[in-house]
């Protein structure tokens, strides 16, 4: 098995974990689902055999047994009309108030302890109040150097998030575990930081998100941090902290990859895209990315995932 087939079997399986979050509703796992179709490796052609039985429409077939059937076939088989049947299935137990099945508001993010033994013996010093959130510490648990970046670009997009503690993010991963961080360096989609100010708009710190997955260096990403705080004190939309994001995903969400952006017209002038970076490197479905940030657990370790399969 290669690295991506390994990253792919990880990330189905975060997916499927979400189900199991009862703070998700069917709206918030159909934005999810849907944003797997840009995703072609994720995904499998649906198909019935002796080892995975045909979904069933007969709604009086459906329980909590079948429920785990059919997310066992879906591990089997990971197709968007399992995954969707899964959603519907869901949604009916939960209103018919089975068992196991309730849904609960998400709780506020709790902080993580930091229990985690430290790979670099220079972190066993460390007196740091920093406290990592669960997902980045799960990441840099597993070592995997894709993955703690991945979670690291999702932290930075926390608005809720201080400069201190982002950049004690990335300390403490750095202390963890070794080549966290490359050389900086400048490069076709890696061009030069900007230091002028006037020209940090949000578009520029997508640009420079892009340039941070290209290359991902201390400097880049302590100047994505400056950028931004900056926006964020100048009321830029989709920087500024927000508290119910958790409503902002519900039964009338559009799916990811609708088109949807936070960020007003009226905000920021318009810009053209820049040489050398992708379309695809603004991000899509904040409102998704939003209750991920909120909620974390199996949400957010998927979206974190999603973000590195092709």
């Amino acid at each position: 098995m290669t690295n991506d087939d390994k990253l792919i079997a990880a990330a189905r399986k975060e997916v499927l974990a979400a189900f199991q979050d009862a703070a998700l509703d069917a709206g918030a796992l159909r934005a999810l689902v849907e944003g797997l179709r840009a995703k072609v490796e994720m995904l499998q052609a649906y198909h019935e055999d002796e080892t995975c039985e045909p979904v069933e429409a007969e709604r009086l077939r459906w329980s909590g047994a079948y429920f785990n059937r059919q997310k066992f076939f879906a591990e089997r088989n990971f197709s968007i009309e399992r995954l969707l049947h899964l959603i519907e299935v869901r949604d009916h137990l939960r209103t018919q108030g089975v068992r196991g099945f309730a849904a609960v508001r998400p709780a506020a993010p709790h902080k993580a302890d930091m229990s985690s033994h430290p790979r670099n013996p220079a972190a066993a010093n460390d007196a740091s109040p920093y406290q990592p959130s669960p997902n980045l510490r799960k990441f840099v648990e597993g070592g995997e150097l894709r993955t703690i970046r991945a979670a690291l670009r999702f932290e930075l997009n926390n608005n809720r998030l201080s400069r201190a503690h982002l950049l004690a993010a990335l300390d403490w991963a750095r202390a963890r575990v070794e080549g966290v961080c490359v050389p900086y360096e400048e490069k076709e989609f890696a061009n030069a930081l900007d230091a002028d100010r006037s020209h940090w708009t949000a578009d520029y710190y997508d640009t420079q998100t892009v340039y941070l997955t290209t290359n991902f260096s201390a400097e880049r990403y302590a100047h994505l941090v400056d950028v931004r705080i900056d926006l964020r004190e100048r009321g830029v939309a989709g920087f500024v902290s927000t508290d119910n994001a958790a409503d902002q995903v519900h039964e009338g969400s559009k799916p990811a990859g609708a088109g949807t952006s936070e960020r007003t017209a009226a905000s920021m002038p318009a810009q053209t895209p820049r040489a050398g970076v992708p379309p695809e490197s603004g991000r899509s479905n904040p409102s998704l990315f939003k209750l991920a940030l909120l909620v974390g657990g199996a949400l957010a370790a998927a979206l974190i995932l999603l973000t590195l399969v092709k």
